[in-house]
């Protein structure tokens, strides 16, 4: 039987090829930048892109010399190449790469960040520190005065109550003495 052949992708997006033959819109992928979709209906919107390069043997002649497209194209899609910008997983490491050197930049910075606020609480830390040894320090130093002090007033307290029970002897002895004299007379 007959079969229809269908029809292959063009180099140019032509219109009026949709499947009810009606005006459509051609859309490049814009992800693979390759094929063509067609939009229909009233939000359909025109979207102008580059078309995919045209292989190395078309571009040259049987002779070597360029054929249909100009060389200023060729050296153009060229430069595309070799810069690596046609090739996807070019585009991918160089994405990986860009996402790699923006992650370690962050990293640095909010390490940095990091480090910065660890000297400045380590900084008040010390200063702290200072405060607090010089705060002991004076207490220690009045803790040793008033234990001084405490030793001075305990001695002469001792003393005074060494000559209290002196006296409190001499009195009772003086006691008995005049009793005895009482007791004589």
């Amino acid at each position: 039987m007959f079969t229809p052949q269908r029809k292959g992708w063009s180099p140019s997006p032509r219109y009026g090829d949709g499947v009810d033959n009606r005006m459509t819109t051609p859309v490049v992928n814009t992800r693979t930048g390759s094929g063509v979709a067609f939009l229909k209906g009233k939000g359909k919107s025109a979207v102008e892109a580059l078309p995919p390069p045209p292989p190395l043997q078309a571009l040259l002649g049987e002779n070597g010399s360029t054929g249909v497209v100009d060389q200023g194209d060729a050296e153009v899609w060229r430069s595309f190449r070799e810069a690596g910008l046609l090739d996807e997983s070019s585009l991918q490491r160089k994405d990986r790469d860009a996402l790699i050197h923006r992650i370690s930049e962050l990293e640095k910075e909010v390490s940095g960040d990091i480090l910065h606020e660890y000297q400045y609480n380590m900084g008040l830390l010390l200063i702290e520190k200072k405060d607090w040894a010089s705060k002991y320090e004076e207490i220690r130093q009045a803790l040793a005065e008033v234990d001084e002090t405490l030793k001075k007033e305990k001695s002469a307290h001792l003393a005074s109550i060494s000559e209290f029970a002196k006296r409190e002897e001499n009195l009772q002895k003086a006691l008995g003495v005049e009793q005895q004299c009482i007791s004589d007379v």
